[in-house]
């Protein structure tokens, strides 16, 4: 539990969610020393909530030519008004650790004018700032995993825990930030309201329920690299029906679309038979009686487990180091456990690069290898990704030069 007066916010911009995985890890780290933490993407904060905290914390990668991410572009502008005056931010402490990747020219411009702009508004830092490269030896996990420990013994030098009250073990779970238990708990086995998995063998069709979103069909998909090229960068057209007089859909140079992919029934089943989710897998659950929930959650109202795993979870990607900590709390076999833990140290990196980056082994496929890790159904999305991937706009009929890779 936290402690009263102890709180720290941790901002994050991302496109495809490295730097919101760094911003949990960070969150996760500041629980542990008995903070409040509240991790939220940037364009859900303000200058008012900035100075709500004991301190702040961003984490921001580089996208495009030196932009700035698509979910921080709205604090962003709030941060540039003319109208500020230099001191306003005068009591804002903070630190920011920026992604990027050097071999582009505006390296990590996204972190140094945050940080620009932060120090002329009287912002200060209370811990060295940070640029990570794709490029280093260990790439920004081991240059994470280094300033984090450094991070770390900081705070507990120069902000302590309260008296008698030592940090949380890394042993220990901490309390999921999601959790579905309220839903769970109100579930019914309503059959008629369900659609049956044996019926389907495709993922469903039709769009999540977004908020002001546009329906729109893939009508051209043109590689725009010679086939000798490593990287296969596309030119994706679409058609989107128009609507009614005032209703334009707005779409400029340098726009990111979201793509939400949807997951195989058959993979579904397979994770639902690993975790031994089956007695809960088809329960009508609301997810409205849960406090929080993440909010990149499109999900149906009411929906199930399978549903969620269906549309929403994204159990297909590369695992992150995080994941492997939150599976080591779920294994029951010691041998299971001491190797999930073995992929989140520093010294070995290199093992969890060939054995999940590298061979681009899916959460699935570590679940499956990892038998005895049964994760309770209410941490789902308290562990799992949600599905999300994002590609760059350009203007109708011009072809976009090769985009920046996508952090």
């Amino acid at each position: 539990m936290a402690s009263p007066g102890r709180s720290i916010l941790i901002l994050y911009g991302s496109e495809t969610g490295n730097s919101q995985d760094i911003a949990e890890e960070l969150g996760s780290l500041c629980q542990r020393l008995h903070f409040k933490s509240h991790v939220e993407e940037l364009d859900a904060a303000d200058l008012n909530s900035l100075l709500q905290h004991q301190l702040v914390i961003f984490v921001i990668s580089t996208t495009g030519q030196g932009d700035m991410p698509h979910n921080s572009l709205l604090f962003w502008r709030k941060l540039l008004r003319k109208k500020l005056p230099p001191g306003c931010l005068s009591q804002v402490r903070y630190t920011c650790f920026g992604l990027g990747d050097s071999t582009y020219l505006k390296f990590n411009w996204a972190a140094r004018k945050l940080i620009r702009r932060l120090e002329q508004l009287g912002a200060n830092t209370f811990f060295d700032c940070f640029e990570a490269d794709e490029r280093f030896d260990d790439g920004i996990e081991g240059a994470f995993s280094s300033w984090a420990g450094k991070f770390y013994d900081h705070l507990l030098e120069e902000y302590p825990p309260p008296a008698g009250r030592a940090p949380i073990s890394d042993d220990s779970i901490l309390p999921p930030k999601w959790s579905l238990s309220p839903a769970l708990s109100r579930s019914s086995t309503d059959s008629a309201k369900i659609i049956s998995h044996s019926d389907i063998d495709v993922p469903p069709p039709g769009p999540l329920p977004i908020p002001d979103g546009w329906e729109a069909t893939l009508a051209e998909s043109k590689r725009m690299t010679p086939l000798s090229h490593w990287q296969d960068v596309r030119l994706l057209g679409f058609d989107v029906p128009s609507r009614a007089a005032g209703q334009k859909l707005a779409c400029n140079p340098g726009d990111c679309l979201t793509i939400y992919p949807k997951n195989f029934p058959e993979d579904v089943q397979k994770l639902i038979t690993l975790m031994s989710w089956e007695s809960v897998a088809d329960q009508q659950i609301d997810l409205s009686a849960c406090p929080s929930l993440p909010r990149n959650l499109h999900a149906s109202q009411p929906c199930t487990i399978r549903q969620l795993l269906l549309e929403n979870i994204d159990f297909t990607s590369i695992p992150r180091r995080s994941f492997f900590k939150s599976m080591s709390y779920f294994a029951t076999d010691p041998n299971h456990k001491e190797r999930l833990l073995e992929f989140t140290k520093t010294e070995f990196l290199d093992e969890y690069f060939d054995y999940a980056t590298r061979s681009r082994r899916t959460i699935l496929e570590v679940l499956d290898e990892f038998t005895s890790v049964k994760i309770p159904p209410e941490r789902l999305l308290d562990i799992s990704p949600s599905s999300a991937a994002a590609t760059s706009a350009s203007p109708t009929g011009s072809p976009p030069r090769p985009p920046h890779r996508r952090r």
